[in-house]
């Protein structure tokens, strides 16, 4: 999800390789630092970054279903997802985390927004 949200608003790059036994206690993994470059506008353009996040958000929260699954659990209708998946060209037994941000952003654009009673999901 982070990664999307980077994507969102900058653009990245690697600017140093950090090894392990720079920390302590030593990770079993190396990191990197990385630099943001900050876009003028968002990498894609929506109607609501919220309805966007929220979306991801959603799909995210619920790792081991299917995306489908996913944003029903979250509170979409089946009648309404169905046709924002299908809308979009999405299949709904893909995993979020096999999505691009342009697709969460034509996903989001399909579908209808939450009342703010049934999910807390619409903003940020």
């Amino acid at each position: 999800m982070l990664s999307l949200a980077c994507r969102y608003w900058a653009t990245t790059r690697p600017v140093l390789a950090i090894p392990r036994t720079a920390f302590y206690p030593v990770p079993e993994v190396d990191s990197t630092l990385v630099r943001f470059d900050l876009l003028e506008t968002p990498r894609v353009s929506v109607g609501s970054p919220g309805q966007l996040f929220g979306v991801i958000r959603a799909a995210f929260e619920q790792r081991r279903k299917t995306l489908r699954n996913a944003l029903r659990h979250a509170g979409w209708p089946a009648i309404a997802l169905d046709a924002a998946l299908a809308a979009s060209g999405i299949a709904g037994g893909r995993r979020g985390e096999t999505l691009a941000l342009e697709e969460f952003a034509r996903l989001s654009e399909a579908l209808p927004v939450l009342d703010s009673r049934d999910s807390d999901i619409r903003e940020g």
